[in-house]
């Protein structure tokens, strides 16, 4: 006996011997705890045999499918034995709290993950649970339910992932090999970005999956949902060159590392994107039939049947190829089964919203498919409103033009009232959405309901609106400005213009208008000094746009009708009180003849006798140029003004001195090979005279070919030039070759057209000819259709009293063989 014991009665190892105990390890921070897994034995409740494996195989499933994710820390088997024979702990003992401590001590584990396996009704019920073994804390629980007889890896997949929650996730329903990420970091910033992106949080989802992608660059599924951040941006989706495209290939290029139907599912989202849109709603349909309740590919569908904009000529009439009606069906198919994914509600919002008249009114319709999503919107000829009648019906804009204008204020109506009630269930599902509010502001606009639109614009600005199509403080200033509150938004105006955020470019000011009443409330307010600043920055960033120009392009017009007569009297009073002001600013007194931009139908007579007031107070102040403006603007408004305005002399005088384009006579139209050849020859030994430094005018000149004089217009191609505006210091003179560094040149048509897409313009001084080519298709499609005359004109002032003076002139076409000069 005294061999199984030391010399000093304890029993051995004896002290000399003994291993000196560990010294205690400081535990690191929670989240690091939440990391480092120590995989304890299961415990089999049932006892069945044919389930006692699991008991020491269940911690080995578990590890394999941690281990894959490469921030992790799964204490081998080994290690774990080890640390209970160096401190006298049996293998299969269940850990006390301080035993678990000592061993998480030993190995590093401070997460300790035990569970059960239950075994009854031929099906096995396999739970589990992660400690922290310095708190003694649960941290995360996780279930699986699977059949007696099935092959149990898959269910220990999904545990291990709803396990996650020791490493700060939420809980997962999917398995660890759907994440497509070894990145735990990668995979924490995916599900970020999911939940954000679900609350139409786009910026900031945005930020999570790029994350996500910087953290692992071949996770697929997180360049996915990074190019779906950008969808509902339409300047994203116009440009091939954003980062929602660049996105969309990278997830297409990684996708043959993911299961099928990730995989399909990522190359549909490439297709849409690459234009292709009948192949992404074809691998949708395939998806769906397999598993109806895949609601990836119903949300990926709804959005598919929205964008598909290629023209069905098959059908009688013709209509867009996409189904609005399958959209909403898909979309509130989603809702209904995961109410959590509210941006699809903003499947259902476009469709009435376009329905309602909001922003175009429409989808576009295209002839054909493109090599982008952004080509073949930029291909649109025609656009086509949504009905609402038993169900969406699209109509041709022509056909819904032709009706009766009440007929067209009730189906617009019809439509914004069911936008506005789906509104009332996001709202509900997600008071705190910013881009629920944002949407409730735009059918509250579209419904004429300004005061309620501005509240609801003001909450979702607080909230942080995020989708980046519109500037949300520009869209305050529009609805207070519309609601008759001007003094509100001249001050909302003047902080924006005070940090310059009427100075950036507009996407489209039928989208976004701030700068267009930021500058009318600026002028309505009387803050002209601030004004100017705004329209010469105005002036820079379209460059070929006269600084208040863009004053008239408010989208204020159709069954919502313009501007209230009050706002455009209290503008006209504006410029009438501080004419002589406005006038002694060269780039300001262009808003004289912007002021037809603000008035109705009903108020035009009124706006034109207070402007060629205007225009009479300032011919005898001797502000002559500033006169001319004022009276453009108001034949602009009624044209029936023109017998008053043609008393003005001095008026007429300048007017006619500053339109040398009258000077140019149009040479016969030339083509020949792929060119179009249109110019002009200056008649009169004078040399041209151009923005005359008190009344910089955007002078241009253009040639028709087609109808434009009737209604329906047929397609109708220009070839156009103008003068880039720029303010002078002083009037410039000579001749046409002087002309050339201000000159521009564009052809454009009625309607988008493959003659227009993709031509080269290019303007040229020839023998004292001014010279306008077009390279490309408008030569084949004029000799196909051979007309033999076009239409030219150029600037003139419309109230002359010389009969004729500003008729269009006939222009003979010449058809030459490819080749053939073209002599100056």
């Amino acid at each position: 006996a005294a061999a199984w014991q030391c010399p000093d009665g304890t029993p051995p190892p004896c002290a000399a011997t003994r291993r000196p105990a560990a010294p205690r390890r400081a535990p690191p921070s929670p989240t690091q705890r939440g990391r480092q897994y120590m995989l304890l034995p299961f415990r089999n409740v049932t006892r069945a045999d044919a389930q006692e494996w699991l008991v020491t195989g269940a911690p080995l499933m578990l590890a394999d499918a941690l281990g894959q994710l490469r921030e992790l820390n799964v204490v081998r088997d080994e290690q774990l034995l080890a640390a209970r024979r160096r401190l006298g702990i049996a293998p299969d003992a269940v850990l006390e709290p301080d035993q678990l401590r000592r061993v998480a001590e030993e190995t590093g584990g401070w997460t300790a993950v035990s569970g059960n396996i239950v075994a009854t009704g031929g099906r096995l019920r396999i739970s589990a649970q992660a400690v922290d073994a310095v708190s003694a804390r649960v941290v995360a629980r996780g279930e699986v339910d699977v059949a007696a007889d099935a092959d149990v890896r898959p269910a220990f997949d999904r545990l291990s992932a709803q396990l996650l929650q020791a490493g700060g996730l939420p809980p997962a329903t999917a398995g660890l090999a759907s994440m497509t990420t070894r990145s735990l970091d990668a995979y924490q910033a995916y599900v970020r970005g999911m939940a954000l992106l679900q609350q139409s949080a786009y910026m900031r989802a945005r930020d999570s999956f790029q994350r996500a992608v910087q953290l692992d660059s071949t996770f697929a599924l997180a360049w996915m949902r990074l190019a779906l951040t950008r969808f509902w941006n339409i300047q994203a989706m116009m440009d091939p060159r954003s980062g929602a495209y660049t996105a969309a290939e990278r997830a297409a290029a990684l996708s043959s590392q993911l299961p099928l139907r990730q995989a399909r599912l990522i190359r549909a989202l490439a297709s849409f994107f690459r234009g292709q849109a009948v192949s992404a709603r074809a691998i949708v349909d395939t998806l769906l039939a397999t598993d109806p309740e895949d609601l990836d590919a119903r949300e990926l569908g709804a959005l598919f049947e929205l964008g598909d904009f290629v023209i069905d000529t098959t059908r009688g009439p013709p209509t867009l190829r996409g189904n609005l009606n399958r959209a909403i069906r898909m979309a509130r198919g989603v809702l209904e089964r995961d109410p959590g994914r509210r941006s699809n509600y903003a499947t259902l919002t476009w469709v009435y919203a376009m329905g309602g008249g909001l922003w175009f009114g429409g989808f576009p319709g295209t002839r054909r498919e493109g090599i982008s999503f952004a080509a073949m919107m930029s291909g649109a000829t025609e656009t086509f409103v949504p009905v609402v009648r038993d169900s969406i019906e699209l109509m041709s804009e022509r056909n819904f033009t032709a009706l009766p204008a009440a007929e067209q204020r009730r189906l617009r109506r019809l439509a914004a009232d069911a936008g506005a009630a789906w509104m009332q269930h996001w709202l509900a599902a997600g008071p705190a959405d910013a881009d629920a509010h944002l949407w409730a502001s735009r059918f509250l606009e579209i419904q004429d309901s300004f005061p309620q639109a501005s509240r609801e614009a003001a909450v979702a600005e607080s909230l942080g609106v995020e989708d980046g199509f519109e500037r949300i403080r520009g869209r305050r200033v529009m609805l207070l400005m519309r609601a008759g509150r001007f003094a509100e938004a001249g001050v909302l105006a003047d902080s924006l213009a005070g940090i310059g955020a009427l100075d950036r470019r507009d996407f489209a000011t039928v989208v976004d208008n701030s700068r267009s009443f930021g500058l009318a409330a600026l002028l309505i307010s009387g803050r002209l000094s601030r004004a100017g600043v705004v329209a010469r920055s105005a002036a820079r960033i379209h460059n070929v746009r006269p600084a208040c120009r863009t004053l008239t392009e408010l989208p204020v017009y159709g069954f919502r009708g313009s501007l209230p007569d009050s706002v455009a009297a209290a503008i006209a009073d504006t410029l009438a009180a501080h004419a002589s002001d406005i006038a002694a600013d060269s780039v300001l007194t262009l808003c004289l003849s912007s002021y037809q931009g603000f008035v109705g139908n009903r108020g035009r007579t009124r706006a034109a006798e207070r402007m060629a007031a205007l225009a009479e107070s300032l011919v005898a102040a001797g502000r002559t140029d500033a006169a001319v403006l004022a009276a453009r603007g108001a034949w602009l408004a009624d044209s029936a003004i023109s017998p008053r305005l043609a008393r003005l002399e001095p008026v007429v005088t300048r007017q006619r001195q500053v339109e040398w384009t009258q000077r140019l006579r149009p040479l016969p139209l030339v083509v020949t090979g792929d060119s179009v050849v249109a110019s002009w020859e200056l008649l009169g030994a004078e040399p041209l005279v151009w923005h005359a430094p008190g009344l910089p005018l955007n002078l241009s000149a253009d040639i028709s070919i087609g109808n434009d004089t009737v209604e329906p217009r047929e397609e109708t191609f220009y070839i156009d030039f103008w003068i880039t505006w720029r303010e002078r210091p002083a009037a410039l003179q000579g001749t046409i070759s002087a002309l050339m560094p201000d000159l521009e040149a564009q052809l454009y048509s009625s309607r988008r057209t493959p003659p227009v897409l993709g031509t080269r313009v290019t303007r040229a001084e020839a023998g004292g000819r001014l010279v306008v080519t077009v390279h490309g298709g408008l030569a084949d499609e004029l000799r196909r259709r051979r007309p033999a005359a076009a239409k030219a004109r150029g600037s003139c002032s419309p109230w002359s009293a010389e009969p004729g003076r500003c008729s269009p002139v006939t222009v003979p076409i010449e058809y030459r063989a490819a080749g053939a000069a073209v002599s100056p």
